[in-house]
Formats: C-alpha cells, sequence, structure tokens
C-alpha cells in the first residue's frame, strides 16, 4: 500500500499540543489490522504580543522610570519565558532575562542619561511559545545645576582675589567631575588704583563655558 500524506491545518485557538490520528480500511481481507492506525503528536508554538510601558513618558535627568513589559498569548498571561530591556538609541541592555510573574509581565527600573530614547523589550520565549517584542520612546530632561560665586574677604588697598564659584544640584551620585569648562564670575566694586574698595560688594556668577552632557546651569 502506498504511504499516506496528511496535512493538516491548526486553528489560532489551538492548544499547546494535539495527536493527529490518521486510520485507513479497504474491501480486502486484513492480515495485519494493527498497522491501520498511526498517532503524529504535534506541538503547537502559539503566538504572543507583548506591550511595553514607560511610568512615565518625560522626567528630568535623576529620576528613575520603570518600564512594564505585560506578554500574552490569545488573551491570556503568558506566564513562561524572561523578557529582555534593551535602549536602542544607545544600543546598551538595560535589563536580562527579566522572568514573567504569574500575571505575564516583567519589569525593570533604570536612571537614563539626558535625552530622548527608544526602549525595546524582547521576549524570550518557552518552549510552547513564540518571541515577541515591542518599543517605547521616553525623553529625559538635564537636571539644573546651581552655580554661585564664593565669598571673598580682602584688606583694603589689597588686589581683588581669584574669583571662584561652586556648584550644586547634583543627582544620580554624580560629583563635579562630570561638569567641564569654567564659570564666569564678575564684581560690582568699585576701584581705586585698579584695586577694590572697602565695602561688601557682590560676585556675580554666569554660566561661561560650564558644561555638562546631564545638566543644565543657573546663576
Amino acid at each position: 500500500m502506498p504511504a499516506l500524506t496528511l496535512t493538516v491545518s491548526v486553528a489560532g485557538n489551538a492548544p499547546s499540543s494535539v495527536t493527529n490520528t490518521a486510520t485507513v480500511s479497504y474491501n480486502i481481507p486484513e492480515t495485519n489490522p494493527a498497522n491501520n492506525t498511526a498517532n503524529d503528536p504535534t506541538t503547537i508554538i502559539q503566538t504572543t504580543s507583548t506591550a511595553l510601558t514607560a511610568s512615565a513618558g518625560t522626567v528630568t535627568y535623576g529620576t528613575s522610570q520603570t518600564f512594564t513589559a505585560t506578554v500574552t498569548s490569545g488573551g491570556s498571561a503568558v506566564t513562561g519565558g524572561t523578557v529582555t530591556f534593551t535602549d536602542t538609541t544607545t544600543a546598551v541592555t538595560l535589563a536580562s532575562n527579566v522572568a514573567l510573574n504569574g500575571s505575564g509581565q516583567a519589569a525593570t527600573s533604570v536612571v537614563l542619561a539626558a535625552g530622548s530614547h527608544n526602549i525595546q523589550a524582547t521576549y524570550n520565549p518557552d518552549a510552547g511559545h513564540a518571541g515577541s517584542s515591542n518599543n517605547t520612546g521616553v525623553t529625559v530632561n538635564k537636571a539644573a545645576l546651581t552655580v554661585t560665586g564664593d565669598p571673598k574677604t580682602i584688606a583694603y588697598p589689597a588686589a581683588a582675589p581669584a574669583f571662584t564659584a561652586t556648584i550644586t544640584g547634583f543627582v544620580n551620585a554624580d560629583t563635579p567631575a562630570v561638569v567641564s569648562g569654567a564659570a564666569s564670575l564678575s564684581s560690582n566694586a568699585t576701584t581705586t588704583n585698579g584695586n577694590p574698595n572697602a565695602g561688601a560688594w557682590t560676585i556675580t556668577p554666569a554660566v561661561g563655558t560650564l558644561a555638562a552632557s546631564n545638566y543644565t546651569f543657573k546663576p
């Protein structure tokens, strides 16, 4: 007897495994009825959908953002497999293989650099599901640093001292090392022969050449 080929179409809502059974019969005497039936177990790989949300679409640098991925299949939560979160703008992996919980969710919290970011959540499937991914965009605004002129005391008729400034307002454990350049500092002091007169005068800071990737500056 020639071989039989059985083609099966699987419904979108099929269970995770099915068994196809083929049975043949004919009108001649059967000498080996045991081989009239064949079973073919099949594992159905379920399609998935991944949704990705951010705790806020726009934040100021130093603020932690939480990204939550929700993986479903046929409207039901997927609880097997993991999710990897990637900042595709900077090509940095934010978190790898975060396990899905009983609600089909995985999350990670990060502090991103100032600028626009595209975050991608990629579902790494278990044996019964196909992978999927999704993206969301977020914006991180620069934080503001305050520039203050340092007080100076001299005795008349001493020459004016070198002015210096202090910068405050750093976040995310940053230090002044993240700042380049220098503030511009001036005074309203009147002078005699080029030296400041006795009195109380104001040292006024300006941004000058100060620069930092995650900060703006204000006097």
